[in-house]
């Protein structure tokens, strides 16, 4: 054998080693990030990875990034992902993101898989935005911290099939929600839940459950607007509790238990509209204190009210047939 095909075959050697180190080593972010930042495809967090205020950090559009198990992002800064094609955040098992105080959240066009929470706001957070994405196999898809406020527009949340044992499913919001065009699969669990101070606006969305619970609830929050929404599968379609004011225009709930259940409802107003109700044991279960209730031109089937240990509001004649237009437009 020749000297020289010797050198050949040696530096042949060498190249395809360092070749097959450099496709090995991931492309990782872990702790801090105080600069400007683009996570490309192929991109692998782990551990707590902290954007810092004064930075941004962009999604490449087409990017999947990945993570190890309990990898949580905190956003103190900006993250971001632009329209283009779509990207995603996918790891077997990780916390999610937390957008802290001052911190925004801007995305058009992710999906974000397999977080405990794929995006919570805590008090102080900048407003953040969701569009045309997905939170999907989420034990809670998104929580509303106090004095925050999440937009998610044409956003597809998917609780999990079977939650773990003695783990309860649920988008809590003690903050402002503003939701358009939100399609929320419940599954066998909870919906959107205002607690205390919440409020929320939901319109031209789908709630749906298999067996679920609530797919509105409110207990001692602030406002709720619901408009042309359509809520189906659970206990009940919205349950109001402790409310200090709520409308419901042009909503279908059907295929619930309870229609609509209103418990000790506030001052008001409290406006319910140009809407349909059917429950299989009652399209109305009203009780408690509350203020005023104004029902108008409502159609109901599948039992009829309860009203107990309350006054019973004025309800109008039902509407001859389903009233039209009550459903996301």
């Amino acid at each position: 054998m020749s000297t020289r095909f010797l050198v050949v075959l040696a530096g042949l050697s060498i190249a395809a080693c360092s070749s097959s180190d450099d496709a090995a080593a991931p492309d990782t972010r872990a702790g801090d990030i105080r600069q400007n930042d683009v996570w490309k495809n192929g991109v692998e967090l782990n551990g707590v990875v902290s954007i810092y205020p004064g930075a941004t950090v962009e999604i490449a559009p087409g990017a999947t990034v990945k993570c190890t198990p309990g990898t949580k992002i905190l956003v103190a800064g900006v993250l971001k992902k632009a329209a283009g094609a779509r990207s995603r955040i996918t790891c077997a098992d990780w916390t999610g993101i937390v957008v802290a105080q001052g911190g925004v959240v801007d995305f058009d066009g992710m999906d974000v898989d397999n977080a405990s929470v794929p995006i919570e706001t805590t008090e102080g957070a900048g407003d953040s935005i969701l569009q045309n994405s997905t939170l999907k196999s989420s034990l809670k898809p998104f929580l509303v911290g106090k004095k925050s406020k999440l937009t998610l527009t044409k956003v597809n949340a998917v609780a999990p099939a079977k939650p773990p044992e003695n783990a309860i499913s649920i988008s809590d919001v003690f903050g402002t929600l503003v939701a358009s065009y939100l399609d929320y699969d419940a599954g066998s669990n909870e919906g959107v839940s205002l607690k205390d101070g919440g409020e929320a606006t939901i319109t031209d969305s789908t709630l749906h459950g298999t067996n679920g619970f609530d797919m509105v609830s409110a207990y001692k929050g602030k406002t709720l607007k619901l408009s042309y929404s359509k809520l189906t599968g659970g206990h009940c379609g919205p349950h109001i509790q402790g409310l200090d004011s709520f409308e419901i225009d042009h909503v279908t709930s059907e295929s619930n238990i309870y229609g609509l259940t209103i418990y000790a409802a506030g001052a008001g107003p409290n406006v319910i509209k140009d809407s349909n109700f059917a429950g299989t044991a009652a399209w109305l279960d009203l009780q408690g204190d509350h203020g005023p209730l104004t029902f108008t031109n409502i159609h109901y089937s599948g039992g009829k009210e309860l009203i107990t240990n309350t006054d019973p509001p004025s309800l109008p004649a039902n509407a001859p047939a389903e009233i039209t237009g009550a459903s996301p437009r």
